[in-house]
């Protein structure tokens, strides 16, 4: 489609600009159109941030990174369930004779485990691929492999983190 031009767009009024800049992929406008007709409510008083807290601006990142978050909480949550779960039946074990039922569901919880730890790590690399960062305090690998407890200590800089990165994003 055709952009508007220049004139046509000061013709608009604040909600037919606002319709232009929320729906200008389906409407068939480019980016030059949606970023004149942003240019023309500022000059108007209606902001960025304005415009983003009314839901006007595409907020396709803080979604996606949004999501990708609550995957990071909801699979760590799961492997500190596991976590729990495991040192609870190692303990118990030492109670029990060793048998196989027990050798064998100590090592699905633990690979159920790792599985959580990747899964949430994966979530948090999403996260920051999101934003158009790298992670650079470290990969969480390396504590993994140092020790699961430093894993679950981690956990919370990385969620603060990751909330102070959401909370610049909105």
């Amino acid at each position: 489609m055709q952009p508007p031009a220049d004139t046509n767009l000061h013709a608009l009024d604040n909600a037919q600009l606002l319709e232009l800049v929320r729906k200008y992929q389906i409407l068939g406008y480019s980016e030059q159109v949606r970023d004149r007709a942003r240019d023309i409510l500022e000059k108007r008083g209606l902001d960025q941030q304005i415009l983003r807290r009314l839901g006007y601006l595409r907020q396709g990142s803080f979604e996606t990174a949004l999501k990708h978050y609550l995957r990071f909480r909801k699979h760590s949550k799961y492997a500190f369930g596991a976590y729990g779960v495991l040192v609870l039946l190692i303990l118990t074990s030492y109670t029990l004779e060793p048998n196989w039922v027990i050798s064998s569901l100590l090592l699905g919880i633990f690979a159920g485990l790792l599985g959580f730890i990747f899964l949430s790590l994966l979530s948090q690399s999403h996260f920051y691929r999101c934003l158009d960062r790298s992670h650079s305090e470290g990969n969480p690998m390396v504590f993994l492999f140092l020790g699961m407890p430093l894993y679950f200590l981690m956990y919370a800089h990385y969620r603060n983190q990751m909330e102070k990165h959401l909370q610049q994003l909105a």
